[in-house]
């Protein structure tokens, strides 16, 4: 509960202060089709319990442009690692759920 409390107050308070910055014609290159780096709220799956599951929508790339993004992605790496926290896709979830 208490890393939930961190995520919820630190981080995911830093991703609704978040300001997307702007790509440069340079930056973006020639021909570069990839659409911007997109603004992302946390969304807590209602279906598991005590606000222990959430969802993120973020590509590589964004995590590479957004501070934030990147502060939160290595926390959870960081977490995940010292087996504090469990990394599954949200179909494994449901299976994991039922087995509970």
């Amino acid at each position: 509960m208490a890393i939930r409390t961190i995520i919820e107050s630190k981080y995911f308070k830093e991703l609704a202060e978040v300001e997307i910055p702007e790509e440069s014609a340079a930056e973006a290159g020639a021909g570069d089709a990839a659409p911007p780096v997109a603004k992302v709220e946390p969304k807590c799956l209602p279906w598991y319990p005590d606000r222990m599951a959430w969802q993120l929508n973020l590509t590589r790339r964004d995590i590479r442009r957004v501070e934030a993004y990147f502060k939160l992605h290595n926390f959870l790496i960081s977490e995940t690692e010292s087996g504090e926290l469990i990394h599954f896709s949200q179909k494994y979830f449901i299976f994991i759920f039922f087995l509970l």
